[in-house]
């Protein structure tokens, strides 16, 4: 038995330091356009499709590791360590569903726009992708924010006693609160901010606790013989 468990935690720690480098996609890499037709055009673009499955990569390494971490406390914080996997879990699937919509659903009907000589059928696409798809998509990342920070305070609560790991989950949520607020106050200073947190603070975090993971699954593994 734990044998097969210091497989798995040792791959969640893995997977944890894999989403400090996986995770720089998804904060720096971007494909900005300027006009509906540029967005059309995506579907073109490798690039940006990649980006998308990468995404999806990130979240579902997230969701393992999370899981693997918690397993590290879930004997004595099993009520912090079981709220917060959910959130992950509603955090990932979120994400994951939003990325699969966009190389999927969304990538057809830019293809149907372009190609599609019927000026009825393209007024029809134009309203999914100009004005539902949009809403879909911020719906989606409000959840994929709520849930994250939701899911780090509780790991914070949980990890408090390992001290540095327990603060950095908590200043980690709290942020993301914060970010969810901007999204309706639309602030450019705190946005600006709050990128520049997410590029650098993140990333670091992830793989400065995937390391400590690394290093705590002995003694782990030890109390549980």
């Amino acid at each position: 038995m734990n044998r097969r468990r210091l497989v798995f935690l040792r791959m969640s720690a893995l997977m944890l330091i894999a989403t400090a480098f996986t995770t720089l996609v998804a904060h720096l890499v971007d494909f900005p356009t300027s006009s509906f037709e540029e967005q059309v055009l995506l579907f073109r673009n490798w690039k940006y499709l990649l980006r998308n499955d990468i995404i999806i990569l990130h979240c579902s390494f997230v969701i393992v590791s999370m899981l693997g971490l918690g397993l590290l406390e879930h004997k004595r914080q099993s009520g912090w360590i079981s709220m917060g996997f959910l959130c992950f879990l509603i955090f990932g699937i979120a994400e994951i569903v939003r990325m699969t919509l966009a190389n999927t659903v969304v990538t057809d009907l830019r293809v149907q726009y372009y190609h599609s000589t019927s000026e009825l059928l393209r007024a029809d696409i134009h309203f999914w992708l100009q004005y539902i798809w949009p809403k879909v998509g911020s719906l989606l990342f409000l959840i994929f924010i709520v849930a994250f920070s939701l899911g780090c305070i509780c790991y914070g609560i949980a990890f408090v006693h390992r001290k540095w790991v327990g603060l950095v989950f908590i200043i980690w949520g709290v942020v993301n609160l914060i970010a969810f607020g901007n999204e309706f106050i639309k602030n450019e200073g705190l946005g600006s901010a709050i990128e520049f947190f997410s590029s650098t603070y993140q990333p670091l975090a992830r793989l400065f606790i995937g390391l400590w993971f690394w290093s705590a699954i002995p003694e782990a593994l030890k109390q549980t013989e």
